[in-house]
């Protein structure tokens, strides 16, 4: 049996899923460890990890898997006490796993979540997504008690886990929002490590980039429809959103930028270069969840 089970999802993931492997079969630990990648984009990419990586296991799915079917088929493979989920875009630092599993023994926590860098920050647009995406989990502050953590750098009890029946399947973006709420909500405690870190590669061009946001926007509307984010009545009344928006855009424009140059202050001049993009970002953001709101007005049961 494993100590630790490192959880890879995958979907049109070949320019990354070798990087990152790699950085994770490199970790510096004494941890024994297993890594699992679950692949569901039937281009290669399980055959490129099989044979590069034979000591890790592949799961391959001929139907495409949203994040969370794919994250809860690897934790039911898993035979470790701890549940390590990254993303197929993030590599981390060759502490990683060590920290991690440092952090569960010295503190009492269910999970463990670290913090995210910008690994492609040479893109405008890539910045721009930065600073939308990860505002709650910039490398900075003291370790602390959070609501919610990052799917891509975060690890759990698998006892905890299992307990709570893992992430929803049928939610194509918020998917770790929805189970660190339902965690959360339960009594269970998620401590946020803003040192244990790993690099996020975000989208390069600004129509990749747009595209995404206005899925996630559209995507946040059935989250909110479960009923655990704030903000319910927003996704199931039209109107109200409809006065509600330039409000939260308002809000979003403010904080989210505020956040960044706090948390990077040598880094302003880049940061004030990438703020047009960021705004058409929150404009596609909210164009998705207003259209998902007019479009659909049925509840998720």
């Amino acid at each position: 049996m494993k100590s630790a089970s490192v959880i890879i999802p995958s979907y049109k993931s070949k320019d990354t899923i070798i990087p990152v492997v790699s950085a994770v079969m490199g970790q510096e630990t004494d941890v024994p460890f297993e890594v699992i990648v679950v692949e569901s984009s039937n281009d290669g990419t399980a055959e490129m990890v099989r044979e590069r990586f034979p000591e890790v296991k592949v799961i391959a799915s001929k139907e495409r898997l949203l994040g969370g079917a794919a994250r809860n088929i690897g934790a039911e493979e898993a035979s470790g006490e701890l549940i390590y989920n990254l993303d197929a875009d993030c590599i981390p630092e060759k502490d990683w796993l060590a920290r991690m599993w440092q952090a569960h023994r010295d503190w009492d926590c269910a999970a463990v979540g670290g913090s995210l860098i910008n690994g492609n920050p040479e893109s405008l647009s890539s910045i721009a997504c930065y600073i939308q995406e990860t505002s709650d989990f910039y490398p900075s502050g003291r370790p602390r008690y959070m609501d919610n953590l990052g799917s891509g750098n975060v690890s759990y009890k698998a006892a905890v886990y299992r307990k709570h029946n893992g992430f929803d399947t049928d939610a194509v973006a918020y998917v770790d929002v929805l189970f660190h709420r339902r965690l959360h909500n339960a009594g269970e405690k998620l401590l946020f490590m803003p040192d244990i870190k790993v690099a996020h590669f975000h989208r390069t061009t600004l129509g990749d980039y747009l595209r995404h946001m206005k899925k996630r926007g559209r995507a946040s509307v059935n989250a909110r429809r479960k009923g655990l984010l704030p903000g319910a009545s927003l996704a199931r009344n039209p109107l109200i959103a409809l006065l509600a928006a330039p409000i939260l855009f308002a809000r979003k424009g403010i904080v989210y930028p505020y956040r960044a140059f706090k948390a990077f202050p040598s880094e302003s001049p880049r940061l004030a270069q990438a703020l047009p993009y960021f705004y058409l970002g929150l404009a596609a953001w909210h164009y998705g969840f207003l259209s998902e709101v007019l479009v659909s007005r049925k509840d998720v049961r």
